[in-house]
């Protein structure tokens, strides 16, 4: 479009622009040498050409620029600034990569920057109010997250869980594994939240949900409490998302209930775990110290289950994940889940699980070995297989650029976002 201006013609041009996210941090590219805005940073995209929505055209923007495929999210910001040679009106999306190995064919370099960086880099003027948009989104996340905690009164328990996205959205829930929390999936909650209605619950004896009293830990006293939680807040259509323990919860769920759930992923574990597996928790039950003198002891210890983990993660988990008293630190789970670990066994279950599944292992899982694995896709009616690079079993700690891109890759291929 040309536009007159003072007697003048200027052309107008709608872009987009990909808000790229990886570990807290946003990649940003710099211009080639010889354009007209030579080596001013950016966040990449291009220009929506004729019959494309802004969705359409940022995957093909990141496809031609750097040999990526991306699922497109919610909306950052509009942009509109003019330029002597052209006025740019600017369309920035959340943008997630699923595949592809990024190769520079428009920039001269990409660097993943925190935003609490950006001040560092001269971007070009269309791109700065969305570095503002980003900088204020970033200082009000701490509150908005807090304000989404919630409680419900399940089988004369308080089960918390943590909430995000819109309400209206399709509900995603994600259960944790023995001895973790909802905190477990705070490196992957924020992208689900661009798409979905997210429900993280604390299981009952973990987190900030209550301890049953006498202690009720077996398979069927989880799944009465997902059940209610499922009836009371009205999730219908759902996904669920669980890792190890939680997983076998999710699974026997969408078995059970197979008009209800719309997608299952399942994390590192065995539909049928061994007996050793159980043995490991006892010996844990028995072993494991009350408390611990600092948290970095803690941190120490998940390090060991978690070796590729960031160091910063594991804090993060640590702080969520610990409480204090009379100068000691408090693991928030009760104890006694680890001695009550049931005999789950969902082989016969699997062939009633009749939406889309996706199985994943951590590739140095030893808890969900390869054979195995394999053995449970094949079982499922409509099942993929997936292994996690540089992972163990706590494959969304490890490596969760991975995890991220293989959830949201099998979501995108099932229409799901």
């Amino acid at each position: 479009m040309r536009m007159e201006s003072s007697g003048s013609f200027f052309r107008r041009i709608a872009v987009t622009a990909a808000v790229l996210e990886k570990d807290g941090m946003v990649l940003i590219a710099r211009r080639k040498r010889g354009d007209r805005l030579a080596d001013k940073w950016e966040f990449p995209g291009g220009k929506i050409e004729e019959g494309e929505t802004p969705e359409v055209c940022l995957r093909r923007e990141l496809r031609e620029e750097f040999g990526i495929e991306v699922v497109v999210g919610g909306f950052v910001g509009r942009s509109r600034y003019a330029y002597p040679h052209v006025e740019v009106d600017l369309l920035a999306y959340r943008a997630t990569r699923v595949s592809g190995d990024f190769e520079l064919y428009d920039h001269e370099e990409i660097r993943w920057v925190y935003p609490a960086d950006f001040h560092r880099y001269d971007f070009s003027a269309a791109d700065l109010p969305i570095v503002r948009i980003l900088l204020e989104g970033q200082a009000s996340m701490t509150a908005e997250k807090g304000s989404r905690e919630q409680y419900i009164a399940v089988h004369g328990l308080r089960l918390r869980y943590l909430e995000q996205g819109p309400v209206s959205a399709r509900p995603m829930v994600l259960l944790h594994g023995t001895g973790d929390n909802t905190h477990t999936w705070d490196l992957i909650t924020p992208h689900l939240a661009s798409h979905f209605r997210v429900v993280a619950l604390d299981q009952r004896g973990h987190g900030k949900s209550g301890w049953a009293v006498p202690p009720a830990y077996r398979c069927g006293d989880y799944m009465l409490d997902l059940a209610a939680v499922v009836d009371t807040l009205g999730l219908k259509d759902m996904i669920l998302l669980g890792h190890s323990m939680g997983a076998l919860h999710a699974s026997l769920y969408a078995a059970l209930n197979p008009g209800r759930v719309a997608a299952l992923i399942h994390v590192d574990i065995e539909p049928c775990p061994p007996d050793w597996n159980r043995k490991y928790l006892l010996g844990l039950y028995k072993n494991l110290p009350d408390s611990y003198a600092s948290p970095e002891e803690y941190i120490s210890e998940l390090a060991r289950n978690s070796p590729y983990a960031r160091k910063e993660h594991l804090q993060d988990l640590a702080a969520n994940s610990l409480v204090q008293r009379e100068g000691r630190w408090y693991r928030t789970y009760d104890r006694e889940i680890l001695a009550r670990f049931d005999h789950y066994d969902l082989l016969a279950h699997l062939q009633a699980v009749r939406c889309p599944t996706l199985v994943i292992r951590g590739a140095e899982s030893r808890v969900f070995g390869c054979q195995a694995a394999e053995q449970m896709a094949k079982a499922l009616p409509a099942a993929e297989l997936m292994e996690i690079p540089r992972a163990t079993h706590p494959a969304h700690l490890d490596n969760p650029d991975g995890f991220r891109e293989a959830v949201m890759g099998f979501l995108a291929r099932h229409g799901l976002l």
